[in-house]
């Protein structure tokens, strides 16, 4: 397998590498295929590795949804959980993106037939299945809060193909969220702004 992702975790002295397992270069490369740190690896290419600062770990996502947590000091997996399936398309669905929230506590994954979905990934649950109209891959997710009137909104915007993008208000209340805003235009583009919500 080649190297599907390169990561430098911010104030740290190492280089990680994801294929179908990741590889901790450092000080002392660790390899997580040796017998005595045997893991479950994914079995297909991972296309999402991130750094976690909060609790200082490693996420890996391959295509399939099978996600990873790794220890940032060991390089050992800690946990392991598998996606909630999402509905087909001509395609298969495969995971095209993937970032943590504004709290880096949920996973926000993006899947390349349109859906979005939340995941407190310290217990695998899915929080939110934020539905949308797209059938294209999603490009990018974002989080925010907003205040308004002294009240605090939790606010996820995703960009799909095409400059297509959505933006939902996830609750906990909620399992399945509605769009509360679709737009077409040039919103993937580096210098697009948000209009703002009358």
């Amino acid at each position: 397998h080649k190297v599907g992702r390169i990561l430098v975790p911010p104030g740290q002295m190492h280089l990680v590498t994801a294929t179908n397992h990741i590889k901790v270069h450092g000080v002392k490369p660790l390899d997580l295929r040796r017998e005595s740190e045997k893991v479950i690896a994914h079995e297909a290419d991972v296309v999402v590795l991130l750094y976690n600062d909060h609790f200082d770990l490693l996420l890996t996502v391959d295509k399939t949804g099978f996600v990873s947590i790794w220890h940032c000091d060991t390089g050992l997996q800690s946990f392991k959980f598998m996606c909630e399936s999402v509905q087909e398309t001509i395609e298969e669905p495969s995971v095209a993106f993937g970032s943590f929230d504004i709290s880096s506590r949920r996973l926000m994954v993006g899947w390349s037939q349109g859906s979005v979905q939340l995941y407190n990934f310290s217990n695998g649950s899915l929080v939110n299945n934020l539905i949308s109209d797209s059938c294209t891959c999603v490009n990018s997710i974002h989080d925010m809060e907003i205040t308004r009137r002294h009240k605090r909104f939790r606010s996820v915007i995703a960009c799909f193909g095409g400059g297509y993008f959505v933006q939902w208000m996830p609750s906990p209340y909620e399992r399945d969220v509605k769009p509360v805003r679709a737009l077409r235009g040039s919103c993937c583009s580096p210098d697009a702004s948000l209009p703002d919500k009358n």
